[in-house]
């Protein structure tokens, strides 16, 4: 199992740490997670060139942060939920014609994001 030193969790916040120690009981090394601070407007558009795709949160979505990256071309993988936070991203997708990343269940979501990450047409 994978954890956060606790040398590494006195240096970031508790929320990082928080994160880090979720994703190393996931089996994920929190070393391939870059958290990164308040940018300014251009820095923060250009952090999306090092974005190969965007998984979005549920049950609620993103909103600035979704329709930035969808502006720099960043494909996003969506979960349709049961109500309007949790629907704003598949509203986005499916304007832009893009309904083929929205995902119905779990399952979906998780295969959709595979094919996207492995280049596999829709």
């Amino acid at each position: 199992e994978l954890r956060m030193s606790p040398f590494l969790c006195l240096r970031m916040s508790p929320f990082l740490c928080l994160i880090g120690d979720r994703l190393g009981r996931l089996g994920i090394n929190p070393a391939r997670v870059e958290p990164v601070r308040r940018q300014p407007r251009r820095q923060y558009l250009e952090l999306f060139n090092q974005i190969d795709i965007a998984l979005d949160p549920f049950p609620y979505n993103g909103e600035t942060t979704t329709c930035d990256g969808l502006w720099m071309g960043v494909p996003h993988v969506a979960l349709a939920g049961d109500r309007c936070a949790s629907r704003r991203t598949t509203s986005h997708l499916c304007t832009l014609g893009l309904g083929e990343l929205v995902a119905s269940s779990d399952e979906a979501y998780v295969r959709i994001a595979f094919a996207v990450a492995s280049g596999e047409p829709g």
